[in-house]
């Protein structure tokens, strides 16, 4: 191994995640190319680097096991001071923190605290604190970044610590490993430094962090309770994972009687974690509340004069379906497309409005797209509804408790079974007692991205007024998108075709990705834009995983560009959310297009143009989108474009599933092509298997 002092220049490329980058560095005057993993430094930063030089394509490359700043030779410190980058701080300023820490600026800041390096001066305090401050930062994170990797975690991991802890992070992870977990350190590498460090494994941080972690993971794939044998099961595979320890049942149990758990004994002892509890609780208070409210609504105008209004003619289950505006209450109305939903929804609008005079209509949906749809559909405005509730951003939980009593007479909701548990608690929270609720949505599409299954709950309890649209209506010149959809969704593999739904057989995954990729160039060069990817699995390991596909199919990447992870982010790219963040204001599954991006040493800022307006990213805050040229079935409920291109490769078997594809099919408009890998089209309308999910509402419903 090699030391060298170097005079950091410029970044040639960098992954702003994972801190993996090659840079030019100066030695004098001569450039020297690095790589590896270091944080952001700006511009003139003095740097010791340990490493060795090797040869890459005739060229030589200093490869880094070991960087950090210094104070340097001669005066690289005070050019690094005074270039410019420390507002206030030229020449003369960066003369008085050089010559009164004489010891060595960086020196100084590694070995006593930055107020006490304060102390210090007597003059220009404020400009000087802003300089040091953010030197420190440097120095403060190398410290953490060193320590993490002794324990084999990664730049990301640090930074993640390091942004909610700071110069504690060390000491907070002696005595806590497992808050690791928050930095997306797997629960196993959190156990091997807890036994490392001695700790036992009845430790109640231990085992709070066990139960935690599987509590976390039913949470994650949409239940809201798991059945206390369950629980032991999953802690247990846990264990055997690592192989670090082994729990008795006992601990588990002491675990779950905390205040972060409630147990409800209904057949199975089930496990809920305490806001799963409370916001299935609160659906059913609600519900019972509503129901209770429930009076008669103005029944004046008949079906026939909405009917010639509108130029339709409805059928008798859409007839029957009127009735639901008769009284108040909460209603639901469910079918698929081709079903007439959007024709029923217009003539109950139309109805209760010539009824109803002077009475507030509200509508919402769970997504800016689905707003948006739903305008478009009925002429009305909507809203999402975390705009309709106020809830987006806001400040922490105290103020989502506080959600304010909408004045609503009749509140229209539709795509709700996208809606989650905490959405729902929230929405029928806020809906006065004597209110309509007309709740639409399609019971065969997946459950929600986050946890519960509300929608498709109400309806199976058989305890909430609801209708279902069956009869398909045929319109002449149309796609076959409706009646293929049935067909999948029912298990008939026999599929039409035609020039506006077709299907294309493909021998391996490689001959796939290489015809999306065709597609997608033959599109753009027309000026096709409204044209969609769908693919069953993120995994990075196929093919035809989004994180791969999206790779092939973003647009060229620009100066305006910034690496992040796996993907490569450029002006003009759409994402995808791929999770809530309340005090930003953005949502799982919501979709944007990136129209500016920012990097300043190690601040990192992106503009996302949403729907429901701008949202602004920063630092490990770009680990919540990915590109959205190719998505997955689940994060595109809601959603609609006009050309789908529907990826099934054989593998991972598991996604085989019917109801993947049927969600698929009918986000597009006009127009289908589906790529098959072999017969894994037929496999996967064959399915049998359902979405479904452990919740406790049903039997709720049923008791209240």
């Amino acid at each position: 191994m090699e030391r060298i002092s170097v005079i950091f220049d410029k970044f040639i490329q960098r992954n702003e995640k994972t801190g993996e980058s090659t840079f030019i560095a100066r030695i004098k005057a001569h450039p020297v190319k690095c790589c590896g993993e270091v944080f952001s430094y700006p511009k003139n930063a003095p740097l010791s680097l340990t490493g060795e030089y090797e040869t890459v394509d005739g060229k030589k490359l200093f490869r880094i096991s070991d960087c950090h700043i210094e104070d340097g030779e001669g005066s690289s410190i005070h050019t690094f001071l005074s270039d410019g980058k420390f507002n206030g701080v030229g020449s003369a300023v960066a003369n008085i923190i050089t010559s009164t820490l004489d010891e060595g600026v960086i020196y100084s800041l590694k070995n006593n605290s930055l107020s006490d390096a304060m102390d210090l001066f007597k003059s220009n305090r404020d400009v000087i604190y802003r300089c040091l401050l953010q030197i420190k930062n440097i120095v403060d994170f190398e410290e953490v970044h060193d320590y993490l990797k002794t324990l084999g975690c990664s730049y990301y991991n640090a930074f993640v610590i390091y942004e909610k802890f700071g110069k504690d992070s060390k000491e907070r992870i002696l005595n806590n490993p497992y808050i690791l977990r928050y930095a997306d350190t797997s629960f196993e590498k959190c156990e091997e430094i807890a036994k490392r460090e001695g700790i036992k494994y009845y430790d109640d941080k231990r085992i709070r962090a066990l139960v935690e972690t599987a509590m976390d993971y039913n949470h994650d794939s949409g239940n809201t309770r798991m059945p206390f044998d369950k629980l032991c099961e999953l802690t247990e595979k846990l264990e055997n994972k690592g192989g670090f320890y082994k729990t008795k049942k006992l601990f588990v149990a002491k675990e779950i009687v905390s205040d972060r758990y409630i147990l409800e004994d209904n057949r199975d002892l089930f496990v809920y974690k305490k806001s799963d509890y409370d916001n299935e609780m609160e659906i059913i208070r609600n519900i019972r509340r509503i129901s209770l409210g429930s009076r008669a609504v103005n029944d004046i105008t008949p079906i026939r004069d909405i009917e010639a209004e509108l130029c339709v003619e409805y059928s008798d289950e859409q007839r029957q379906a009127f009735d639901a505006i008769k009284t108040t209450g909460i209603k639901i109305i469910t079918g698929g497309p081709g079903t007439g939903k959007t024709t029923l929804e217009n003539g109950l609008l139309k109805k209760y409005e010539a009824d109803n005079k002077n009475k507030e209509i509200v509508l919402c949906a769970p997504t800016g797209c689905a707003a948006r749809k739903m305008s478009e559909h009925t002429g009305r405005q909507a809203l999402t509804i975390h705009k309709l509730l106020g809830i987006c951003p806001y400040d922490g939980e105290e103020t989502k408790s506080r959600v304010d009593m909408l004045t609503a007479d009749c509140i229209v909701v539709d795509e709700c079974s996208m809606i989650d548990n905490e959405i729902m608690a929230l929405l029928l929270k806020s809906v006065k007692s004597d209110a309509l609720v007309l709740m639409l949505g399609d019971k065969d599409q997946l459950p929600p991205v986050n946890a519960g299954n509300s929608f498709a709950d109400m309806i199976e309890s058989g305890e909430v007024e609801s209708y279902e649209l069956k009869k398909i209506f045929r319109q002449k010149g149309k796609s076959l998108i409706v009646s293929n959809s049935r067909k999948v969704i029912n298990g008939d593999p026999d599929l039409d075709t035609d020039k506006s739904f077709s299907i294309l057989r493909y021998e391996n995954e490689g001959q796939m990705v290489e015809k999306a990729k065709s597609i997608s160039d033959k599109c753009r060069a027309r000026g096709i834009t409204d044209i969609k990817f769908y693919t069953p699995s993120r995994n990075r390991k196929f093919a035809t995983g989004t994180i791969r596909l999206n790779q092939m199919l973003k647009i060229k990447a620009s100066d305006e560009s910034i690496t992040y992870g796996p993907y490569t982010f450029s002006v003009g790219d759409r994402v995808i959310f791929n999770r809530n963040n309340y005090d930003k204001g953005y949502f799982n599954g919501e979709e944007g297009k990136i129209t500016y991006i920012q990097k300043n040493s190690a601040d990192i800022n992106i503009k996302i143009l949403t729907d429901d307006g701008a949202i602004f990213l920063k630092g490990t805050e770009l680990s919540d989108i990915e590109l959205a040229y190719a998505i997955t079935a689940h994060k595109a409920q809601g959603s609609e474009c006009r050309n789908a291109v529907i990826i099934i490769p054989k593998k991972p078997m598991s996604m085989l599933k019917r109801q993947l594809l049927y969600v698929e099919i009918t986000r597009a408009k006009e127009n289908v092509m589906i790529l098959s890998e072999g017969n894994a089209l037929e496999e996967a309308i064959s399915s049998k298997f359902e979405f479904e999910r452990n919740t406790g509402l049903i039997e709720k419903l049923r008791s209240a």
